[in-house]
């Protein structure tokens, strides 16, 4: 009687993954035809997180806007401009860092200029991949090569629907054990990302604001232009020279 019951257990809750499989990927492939429709986004940008080790701690801050559209069916361009302030403690003393950073993808590559107590440096990287712009089953897919995905409770973020996904490391470490994901039902934009240690305590979020969808941007915003007397480094071709 008992191995009955547990062989009907057992059927049940492999119908039941089953189900719950099915359902996520169905819901997958709307967000990739939602996603499809987006030709380009803007939007504000905030984040922050915090890390600990022995007698050492941190916090940042990130606040910044982004800018994107399509290039082509596989390529993006960007440009986000943010500033980052960073605090560090250690033995009772406080530091602060800022830092102010232009990152500009024109679809080939990705600029990056930097401004660290007064001092400015900018390099390039050739863009392999399509750049991460948070959005569709892509960006999702992305997310499930290293994580097991799970399927919560939908959830309205600043009057926006959305999906909720539970991103679960194969792999979690103190610091980092859980990341939420909310993807708008409308758009199939990540507009917020959570990261949870392993006490379930927010160690980390970035949030997104003023999101205006599809609205046009000039394409000299994604064209670099080095400020006077900074060179740009190739990343890639110092990687490689011997």
């Amino acid at each position: 009687m008992i191995r009955t019951s547990t062989v009907v257990v057992v059927a049940l809750l492999c119908v039941s993954l089953r189900a719950v499989g099915a359902e996520l990927d169905g819901i997958l492939v709307e967000l990739s035809k939602k996603w499809v429709e987006v030709k380009s986004v803007a939007y504000d940008l905030e984040s922050r997180g915090t890390s600990a080790g022995q007698g050492f701690s941190m916090s940042s801050t990130i606040s910044g806007n982004v800018e994107a559209k399509r290039k082509d069916q596989t390529h993006w361009q960007m440009r986000v401009e943010s500033t980052m302030v960073a605090t560090f403690r250690q033995a009772g003393h406080e530091t602060n860092v800022e830092t102010k950073e232009l990152k500009v993808l024109d679809g080939e590559y990705c600029y990056t200029l930097t401004e660290t107590f007064g001092k400015k440096s900018a390099f390039r990287r050739k863009v392999e991949d399509n750049p991460d712009v948070s959005g569709g089953s892509d960006f999702l897919n992305g997310v499930r090569a290293g994580n097991d995905l799970k399927l919560l409770p939908e959830k309205e973020i600043d009057g926006t629907p959305c999906y909720v996904f539970k991103a679960v490391p194969r792999f979690p470490t103190k610091a980092c054990s859980t990341v939420k994901y909310y993807m708008s039902k409308e758009t199939a934009l990540n507009i917020l990302a959570e990261t949870l240690d392993s006490e379930d305590k927010l160690v980390g979020l970035v949030r997104l604001k003023k999101i205006k969808i599809n609205l046009p941007i000039a394409d000299e915003r994604f064209v670099f232009k080095a400020p006077a007397g900074v060179e740009v480094e190739d990343v890639m071709r110092e990687r490689h020279d011997p």
